[in-house]
């Protein structure tokens, strides 16, 4: 990891494409944001010659960001960078850090609209990660984006480049806040905030063709458990 990490440094100090600018932070506009312009358009990932993205979107989408004391700023054109745990906004063509402190974020795509928190506080969670809340109701269902560079060997077992390795761990927080890690796309995990439900829960997947395969029907199965307990 530690060669991982020169290689970077390397990349960005003398490549020629990233700077370091002043711009006006879009939730505290009286402190100037330092941080790195990248290339014009939004476009460029965070590192050079790292093969994959760590974003959950390449380009900027519409946002809205909320800060601890409850403003919400909308319209902002953000990313949000799994690898640094950073949120990232354009502005004029460059592309900055957000440095203020916010309590939640939400990235307006094509697929859904991801909705993110930090702050938890229950065992086994760091207050400052920011994690994608898909329900949030008597229970709590979490997913922790995050990734890694790896390094790509040749067919000889050379040294061959840098590759992102995104990954995903779903949370689970019951009515005693207790968290533990749960898979959405088993009936099975559901099952345990019901046992009793068996039966009209399988019955009710069956009926709503529930596959599993997007956040919105996992927030369908948890509210509709919730409503029958």
């Amino acid at each position: 990891m530690k060669k991982a990490f020169t290689f970077l440094l390397i990349s960005i100090s003398f490549s020629g494409i990233s700077q370091r600018e002043y711009s006006t932070d879009p939730i505290n506009p009286n402190e100037p944001t330092l941080s790195y312009v990248y290339a014009a358009g939004g476009t460029f990932k965070l590192y050079r010659d790292i093969e994959g993205s760590p974003y959950i979107s390449d380009a900027f989408v519409n946002g809205e960001c909320i800060s601890p004391n409850g403003r919400v700023f909308k319209n902002q054109s953000l990313r949000f960078n799994t690898y640094t745990g950073e949120l990232e906004y354009l502005e004029n063509e460059n592309v900055y850090i957000l440095q203020s402190p916010i309590s939640s974020f939400m990235l307006k795509t094509d697929e859904e609209n991801y909705v993110f928190k930090n702050g938890f506080m229950e065992v086994g969670l760091k207050p400052s990660l920011f994690f994608q809340v898909i329900y949030e109701g008597k229970v709590k269902l979490l997913k922790l984006y995050k990734s890694e560079i790896k390094e790509i060997l040749d067919r000889t077992g050379g040294f061959a480049g840098y590759k992102y390795i995104n990954k995903s761990q779903f949370y689970l927080i019951d009515e005693k806040g207790k968290v533990s890690d749960f898979n959405p796309k088993s009936a099975d995990d559901y099952l345990t905030l019901a046992q009793s439900k068996k039966k009209k829960l399988e019955e009710f997947i069956a009926s709503k063709k529930i596959k599993f395969k997007n956040t919105g029907q996992m927030w369908q199965v948890l509210a509709y458990l919730e409503t029958e307990n």
